[in-house]
């Protein structure tokens, strides 16, 4: 037998699944939220997928392709993957080309706030640059240096992970292998729409490792329970309208 509001006519349990309706909707809304709040660029490898949805790479006179997710990297010296949040990418699930050659890692820009996050590369940084839609540059490319890396490569034969003499970090660093940079300048260069890191590669696991740029697509753990409190709800309508 249906309840019914003392004041009217309609069905106590429709009120209440239409409640559900709109928690879950609001959970929902904002794990969509959550994906670009606090997050300028996306990490690196994110998600369970061999290929990257938010960055493309290019070999020096090849054209850009969807980056690869290398699964299993050299770890150590590399930065651990920490899948599905961030991952190494490459020109294939190896980072290895074969050859000498410059990689180009480019993701697009999701607001014009300063970027942040933490970086790690193999071999050699050369830096960063912007570039428009047409995929032409709008800066120089900007080396590292001490404004927008908090560790700064010496010389050309550091590599962006944990290895004594030739890493930026010392072995005894890792699984920490990641340098910590922010990148503040967006407004300068008018019609930016995305980021492009440069890398020189020898051809044997060349790959980048974006992390902590974009932590909040994960969604905080109070957005899980309610989501999980409206679905319960909605199981409880739909049994008890089942059993009426």
């Amino acid at each position: 037998m249906l309840l019914y509001r003392q004041t009217g006519f309609v069905p106590f349990y429709h009120d209440l699944m239409i409640k559900s309706f709109s928690r879950v909707a609001a959970a929902l809304s904002l794990v969509a939220g959550a994906t670009t709040a606090q997050a300028q660029i996306m990490n690196t490898g994110t998600g369970l997928g061999s290929t990257d949805s938010f960055w493309t790479v290019s070999a020096i006179g090849a054209s850009f392709q969807q980056a690869v997710v290398i699964a299993n990297p050299p770890s150590a010296p590399w930065q651990p993957n920490n899948g599905p949040i961030s991952r190494w990418i490459g020109v294939n699930e190896t980072g290895s080309y074969g050859s000498p050659s410059q990689f180009s890692f480019q993701t697009n820009l999701l607001g014009s706030a300063p970027i942040t996050g933490s970086i790690g590369w193999d071999n050699i940084l050369l830096g960063y640059q912007f570039v428009d839609a047409s995929n032409n540059a709008v800066s120089g490319l900007i080396a590292p240096n001490s404004s927008w890396l908090t560790l700064v490569p010496s010389g050309t034969n550091q590599y962006g992970f944990c290895r004594d003499n030739d890493g930026v970090l010392p072995s005894a660093s890792f699984p920490n292998c990641i340098v910590d940079f922010s990148i503040g300048d967006l407004g300068q260069y008018a019609g930016a729409t995305a980021i492009r890191f440069v890398i020189e590669g020898d051809g044997s696991t060349d790959g980048l490792f974006i992390g902590n740029a974009a932590s909040s697509v994960v969604p905080e753990p109070s957005t899980y329970a309610l989501m999980a409190a409206g679905l319960a709800a909605m199981a409880l309508v739909a049994r008890r309208r089942r059993s009426a």
